[in-house]
Formats: structure tokens, C-alpha cells, sequence
């Protein structure tokens, strides 16, 4: 079975943050007969996280998107960008 992660940040994005989730997750989901067939890192924007939804959907059968726990004053959370773009969690 392939699986597809997501990774949502702009932090990720401009080098102030380190994206260590993707390489446990392929990992992990390795030992139980997973195969990882992509990784995508976006910014908080709706748009993205919509495209790579879509794109993640077109080319795996599970789709990944760690959770991540922000300070509300450092910018939006990923579900509410997810909400915004259109879809249900």
C-alpha cells in the first residue's frame, strides 16, 4: 500500500524549522507494509494544502498530515487552513 505525507509550514519552508516527521513516519509505516510514495511540504495557505491533498490523493492510498501545536500568535494552525481550503477532517 502506498502512502502519501504532507507537511505544512511555512516555518518548514524558510529553514527556521526542520521537518524530522516525514522520515519517522515513512519509517514507521514501513515496518507495517507501507511504502511512502511522496512528500510534500507546503506553506499555511488553504490553496497548497488543498493542491497537495489533491495531488497526495491521485498518487497513494493513505495520506499523512502530522499535527502540529502552534502559539495562535504565530500564525494560523494547519486544520483551520484545511477547513478553509474546503475540507472536513
Amino acid at each position: 500500500m502506498n502512502a502519501g505525507i504532507i507537511i505544512i509550514g511555512d516555518e518548514i519552508l524558510i529553514g527556521q524549522v526542520v521537518d524530522i516527521n516525514s522520515s519517522w513516519i515513512s519509517r514507521e509505516m514501513n515496518k507495517i507494509g507501507f511504502r511512502t510514495e511522496t512528500v510534500i511540504t507546503v506553506g499555511d495557505d488553504g490553496k497548497s494544502i488543498s493542491d497537495a491533498i489533491d495531488w497526495c490523493l491521485d498518487v497513494a492510498d493513505v495520506v499523512f498530515m502530522p499535527a502540529r501545536r502552534r502559539n495562535s500568535a504565530s500564525g494560523p494552525d494547519a486544520l483551520p487552513s484545511i477547513q478553509a481550503a474546503g475540507r472536513s477532517m
